[in-house]
Order: C-alpha cells, then sequence, then structure tokens
C-alpha cells in the first residue's frame, strides 16, 4: 500500500534562505519539531538517491530522495525501517 501525503508550512526568510534549510538534508531535526534524530544513510549528502534515517519518537522511518531541484522542489518517499 502506498500513502502519499504533502505537507505545506511557513517559513519567514528568503527562497534561498528556505531552500538552504531543506537542502540540508542531514539535519531535518533542526526544524521539523517532531523529529527527535536524524543522520544520513549515505555518503551523498544532496540530490536523488540521497537516504536519512529519521526517528520520531520510537518510530524511525527511513527517507528516500526521489527528486531534486535545486532551489526549488524535494521530493522522497518514507519507508517504515525494521530494525
Amino acid at each position: 500500500m502506498v500513502t502519499t501525503f504533502s505537507c505545506h508550512g511557513h517559513a519567514d526568510g528568503s527562497a534561498a534562505d528556505r531552500w538552504a534549510v531543506l537542502a540540508d538534508y542531514a539535519r531535518i531535526a533542526r526544524w521539523a519539531r517532531q523529529v527527535d534524530h536524524s543522520t544520513l544513510l549515505t555518503e551523498q549528502q544532496q540530490g536523488v538517491g540521497t537516504v536519512r534515517r529519521v526517528q520520531v519518537g520510537r518510530t524511525v522511518l527511513t527517507e528516500h530522495v526521489t527528486g531534486w531541484d535545486d532551489g526549488t522542489a524535494l521530493e522522497y518517499d518514507v519507508r517504515a525501517s525494521h530494525r
């Protein structure tokens, strides 16, 4: 089963400032309050193919970048991690 969702929010600053936050893919925990910890699982730090592990409480997810349009769009698949 595939679930698709979209997330929209508001952030202050310029578009370049907002993109810099999103492009720092390993550090989602700095701005996403529900994320307790995150780390990259790939040597690659940006772009399609980058994977991060995200922990939200006791739930562990992996997020796989599937689309990256520098400065414009970021798309990724979220998958449950099986420890």
